[in-house]
């Protein structure tokens, strides 16, 4: 959700704000490289601490930078807050695919993971 209200709120941004297109652009295009940064991140923290503490931990940074996002008062806070966002976002799928694979049952990891019954290749 996150991410694809990124494309309703550039442009509307571009008109209200009157920032310039390459402005507009930047701002889509931070929440991706906060995701690359935040996968990265993500993954090192998870080794260290934990899956569900980053899961956890994620999903509740994302929540609190996209509402305050929505109150950024000016260009530079908002890109700020919305690198964060991605950053937070980043870390999700290294942890949440683990996760969801750690407590799948060995008969429908398949299934969860990659819409296959052929659990074979997944297990050692």
């Amino acid at each position: 959700m996150e991410l694809g209200l990124t494309s309703f709120m550039v442009p509307m941004l571009i008109i209200e704000w009157n920032i310039s297109y390459v402005m507009g652009g930047a701002l889509a295009s931070v929440v991706f490289l906060g995701m690359g940064i935040g996968a990265y991140l993500g993954g090192l923290i998870a080794d260290r601490f934990g899956r569900k503490i980053v899961f956890c931990g994620s999903v509740f940074l994302v929540s609190c930078f996209g509402t305050l996002s929505a109150f950024a008062p000016n260009y530079g806070t908002l890109i700020t807050l919305r690198s964060l966002v991605g950053i937070s976002l980043g870390s999700m799928p290294p942890t949440d695919y683990s996760m969801l694979f750690e407590y799948s049952p060995k008969s429908s990891r398949g299934l969860a993971l990659g819409g296959t019954k052929n659990t074979k290749l997944l297990t050692t």
